[in-house]
């Protein structure tokens, strides 16, 4: 058999393990074509560099290609270490470092060239799918750069790049490792010893430095530095911890020898799998802390946005117009524009220019909507009580509040003046109305939807008793009274319908008015569009970590099983039946599979709800963590059970 033969022959004997580490790598190159195609595209380049969704995208890109080069890095070393007793055999029959080197080469020259065309024509078919939905979150010209030539050379070099490291690593392995320890190697994980003094002091650090992380956000002031060796301790730590924790598990459980003596064979056997893939373990829950990460800052993302927006815009749609405006004729409008109403109500205020007080000084503060206290009882349901000269100031937000200062409403259209005395002197005193801060009452309740023209701004709901509102009535000119026409409608196109109703608002009322035209779909879509980018991404890349951290796992239990065979074979010659191995292999795998996203939930968990105050809408993304765990337990029991049943093939088989 010529050498040639024998390479042949040695990829066909490794097919399986070959089929998954360049499935692996046909993914990631698929993958960062869609990306580099985008980023090399004429209508992503047309985006300003100093455009936020640009500089995000390229710390996205620069994170997926460390991740990628990381990912395939690893499977090659684990495969590589894995073939420890078949380089045994390459050396006794006589082969030297120089020809074994040179069949791996071989063999990854193979693969990366494979995974490149695979990768390639994927990515091309695969792009325009990701470019609708990618053009749909910008909101520009559909891409049509399917195949950018510098995208493949990008891909090409970043094939080049795995493949050099790979074979270097391969080179030193090989070369630098005594034969004795390159044919321990595939069985030296079945070897594993933890100290019980450097486990209680890594579980201590452990512990130490999740109390650090908290009192970081617990201080007076804010410790960055308190929270970055909290972080690093924590994850750093974590590594030994994971080793340590079945050592103190056994040994705790030896004091419960009924249990111990009837699990025995389980638990020492399960130790031992969790000693051989700690380091899988490891990396696989930090990537599992990412994808729970990256999956509930998206679905997060999406949830904030929808309820900012049902806070500030509680109605479907809303406009203003001239008080003396009758319901019939609104109503008529309403329905050659085809808006089915659900729910109709009107609201009567007065539009009145306020200014604050504070000592002489007269501040302007705009146009604020004055509403009775009869219509906010009949919105709300909520009796205010409020005395003469009292008012209730309701706004969203805590800033712009000026809660030392006076208000006065003035109704006279004065031009400016330079002091409170000055301003009495020169108005009378039936054209202004004058609010002292003590009897300012605040709430975060609007009567209307939050919108803004020129004209008209309803950022702002005041509320006074029903003597002052009809006092300041008398004293406004009719232009300043309208009322808030507010409809919740059945869901519809408002693309549709918008430009036509403004058209009629504005041939009747005007375009003071037909510019008050307010929807909150319309609204919700704005809003979505300035994070829909990161939206995308972040969903993007929590489903890369989600699937490749199971990848992993799959990778490894999959690429180990000839051990799992051997070990299956000894517990047979013991007197166990196949259905009994079956039983404790299953067991194993599912503590494997499910550890990771349960130590990732319990440490995400408790990182963001120390952290709840400090980010918008804390509490969404703390309580949709969970609902990703659970997405996430569901995939990893559908590797499971891939898993479980391969297993179950190859332990009937022996």
């Amino acid at each position: 058999m010529d050498f040639s033969s024998l390479i042949k022959k040695n990829i066909k004997h490794n097919i399986r393990n070959y089929t998954a580490f360049l499935f692996g790598n046909i993914i990631i190159q698929c993958i960062l074509l869609m990306f580099f195609t985008l980023a090399f595209s004429s209508e992503f380049e047309k985006i300003p560099s100093s455009s936020a969704i640009k500089s995000e995208f390229n710390l996205i890109l620069t994170g997926m290609v460390l991740f990628s080069i990381f990912f395939a890095l690893y499977t090659a070393v684990t495969f590589t270490k894995y073939r420890g007793r078949e380089f045994g055999v390459y050396y006794t029959i006589g082969l030297t470092s120089k020809q074994i080197i040179k069949i791996l080469s071989y063999e990854n020259i193979i693969i990366s060239f494979a995974s490149f065309i695979i990768g390639t024509i994927t990515g091309v078919l695969f792009s325009k799918l990701f470019f609708m939905i990618i053009s749909s979150i910008l909101k520009t010209s559909e891409y049509t750069d399917f195949f950018n030539i510098k995208a493949v050379v990008i891909v090409f070099l970043i094939s080049i790049a795995i493949f050099l490291i790979s074979t270097l690593y391969q080179l030193y392995y090989i070369r630098k490792t005594p034969i004795v320890e390159i044919l321990k190697s595939k069985a030296k994980k079945d070897i594993g010893k933890t100290s019980f003094i450097t486990g209680i002091i890594s579980l201590v650090a452990f512990i130490a430095s999740l109390i650090l992380y908290k009192k970081s956000f617990s201080d007076t002031e804010y410790s960055s530095t308190m929270l970055k060796i909290g972080l690093g301790g924590t994850f750093i730590s974590l590594y030994f911890v994971i080793g340590f924790a079945m050592t103190f598990i056994v040994k705790t459980l030896k004091h419960f020898k009924r249990f111990y003596n009837n699990n025995i064979l389980f638990i020492n056997s399960l130790s031992h799998r969790f000693y051989s893939l700690r380091n899988v373990l490891y990396i696989v829950s930090i990537m599992t802390s990412g994808a729970i990460i990256f999956t509930s800052l998206s679905y997060s993302t999406y949830k904030s946005v929808k309820i900012t927006t049902d806070t500030k815009y509680k109605y479907d749609l809303s406009f203003v117009v001239p008080l003396n405006t009758s319901e019939s004729r609104i109503k008529e409008i309403l329905k050659d524009n085809d808006i089915r109403v659900k729910q109709y109500n009107e609201l009567e205020g007065l539009n009145v220019f306020d200014l604050r007080v504070t000592g002489e000084d007269l501040i302007p503060h705009g146009i604020s909507l004055v509403i009775s206290e009869d219509s906010y009882r009949k919105f709300t349901g909520e009796s205010l009580n409020l005395r003469d000269n009292e008012l209730l100031y309701g706004k969203l937000s805590d800033s712009g509040l000026f809660k030392n200062s006076n208000i006065l409403f003035d109704c006279s259209n004065v031009k400016k003046t330079s002091t409170f005395s000055e301003y009495k002197k020169k108005i009378p005193e039936n054209k202004y109305m004058f609010f002292e801060q003590q009897n300012k009452k605040y709430n975060k309740t609007l009567v209307t939807n939050s919108s803004a023209s020129k004209y008209f701004i309803r950022g702002i709901n005041i509320t006074v008793n029903n003597e002052n509102y009809k006092k300041l009535s008398n004293m406004c000119n009719e232009e300043s009274k309208t009322k808030d026409i507010l409809l919740n409608i059945d869901p519809y196109d408002y693309n549709y319908y918008k430009k036509n109703l403004q058209q009629d608002l504005k041939k009747e009322f005007g375009d003071k008015f037909a510019d008050t035209l307010c929807i909150k779909q319309e609204e919700f879509d704005e809003f979505l569009k300035s994070s829909q980018f990161n939206l995308f991404t972040y969903s993007f890349l929590g489903f890369m970590f989600l699937i490749g951290s199971s990848a992993i796992l799959y990778f490894k239990t999959i690429v180990t099983s000839r051990e799992d065979v051997e070990r299956a074979l000894k517990l047979s010659r013991l007197g166990l039946t196949t259905g009994e191995i079956l039983k404790i292999s299953y067991k194993e795998l599912a503590a494997t599979f499910l550890l990771p996203p349960l130590l990732a939930i319990l440490i995400i968990g408790y990182f963001l709800k120390n952290m709840l105050n400090l980010i918008p809408n804390g509490e969404v993304l703390f309580y949709n963590c969970f609902h990703i765990f659970a997405l996430y337990v569901a995939i990893q029991i559908i590797f499971y059970v891939v898993t479980a049943y391969k297993y179950k093939i190859i332990i009937k088989d022996i």
